[in-house]
């Protein structure tokens, strides 16, 4: 599990965590819960050096993973609850580009002109899966995404701020997220500019948690089953482990919620 998480990422690695748990528990497996930094592997390199567990499963995926490639250099089986670009990788993920796809399609379809896309760290594979779904949605519309409009890497506070009011500024019409934090910490400047939403501006989150269940107005986004997420992870993880043959790459279900933010 990454260790450098904001307060609103706990409920996803929570409830992956229970689904984890659930199923590692009817096995009669035990749970070790490692926590690593960015390019930190001191945790996981000593379980693996004095043989405490039998598999992994990696909580979040980068772009350029030493995790991953130090597994497969150590033969240890392990899954991924998220999609990576290696080879050979059992990996258990949500259909994130199909769901922000449909979302953003949906956006174009309410004639939405001028959409902006507010999101984090590009190297973390979901941010990436998510950004393409939203070019394919301009895509198959004959549209091309506006550069202008496009916020990435927006590491704390002051850097989201500055996003929203540049697109603010720059005409846009729709803010896209790209998880329930940047949605949150969005609808925060927002209200602090008098901006209302949706009269002046409309609002969606690829991802929804606890986090934004409580805001006025309801917030339009994609909702995903992380407890099931971390139950397939955890099952294949065990298969691989009896060494039964495991999909190499499964997508689990989505599902668009629209709400007031969006009307």
């Amino acid at each position: 599990m990454p260790g450098d998480y904001a307060l609103v990422d706990l409920p996803f690695f929570q409830e992956a965590i229970m689904g984890i748990q659930e199923i590692a528990g009817m096995m009669e497996y035990d749970l070790l819960l490692c926590i690593g930094s960015g390019n930190d592997m001191a945790g996981l390199r000593r379980i693996i050096q004095n043989h405490k567990v039998d598999g992994v499963v990696l909580l979040r995926t980068m772009v350029d993973d030493p995790q991953v490639t130090f597994l497969q250099e150590r033969r240890i089986p392990f899954v991924t609850a998220g999609s990576c670009k290696y080879k050979d990788v059992k990996q258990i993920d949500h259909d994130h580009r199909s769901a922000c796809r449909e979302l953003t399609s949906i956006m174009l379809m309410r004639g939405m002109k001028n959409m902006a896309l507010l999101g984090g760290s590009e190297d973390i594979v979901v941010n990436q899966t998510r950004y393409a779904g939203v070019v394919d949605a301009h895509e198959l519309f004959g549209k091309k995404i506006n550069d202008n409009l496009v916020f990435l890497n927006l590491e704390g506070k002051a850097y989201v701020e500055k996003a929203v009011d540049d697109a603010i500024d720059r005409g846009c019409d729709c803010l896209l997220c790209m998880d329930d934090a940047v949605c949150a910490q969005v609808m925060r400047r927002l209200r602090e500019r008098h901006i209302k939403v949706p009269q002046q501006v409309k609002v969606a989150s690829f991802y929804n948690s606890s986090v934004l269940e409580n805001n006025v107005p309801s917030i339009t986004s994609l909702s995903f089953d992380s407890k099931e997420l971390g139950a397939r992870a955890c099952k294949n993880l065990l298969r691989q482990i009896e060494g039964e043959e495991t999909e190499n790459r499964t997508l689990l279900p989505y599902e668009v919620v629209l709400k007031e933010s969006t009307q």
